[in-house]
């Protein structure tokens, strides 16, 4: 099972760009973890799930409304053999 963690493409107050896209990745990153962790809780082994962060490099949708922003704060389960 793979697990692919998302964020949107607003920036940290108070942190230059090339910051917020490490923070974002990292905020995708534990976000995909998170939901590997929870699935373990309910029996998945966790050897037959991987995670990846993304940050804002593959967006669902474009703009900067807060729908688009929500719809790619996400995170996507490919079940894979």
């Amino acid at each position: 099972m793979l697990i692919h963690g998302h964020s949107d493409s607003q920036a940290f107050a108070g942190f230059s760009k090339t910051e917020s896209d490490y923070l974002n990745w990292q905020l995708s990153q534990k976000r995909a973890d998170s939901f590997k962790a929870a699935l373990a809780q309910r029996g998945v082994l966790h050897t037959r799930i991987k995670t990846f962060g993304y940050g804002d490099s593959r967006p669902l949708v474009s703009g900067d409304s807060e729908a688009a922003l929500a719809k790619n704060r996400r995170v996507k389960i490919e079940v894979v053999n």
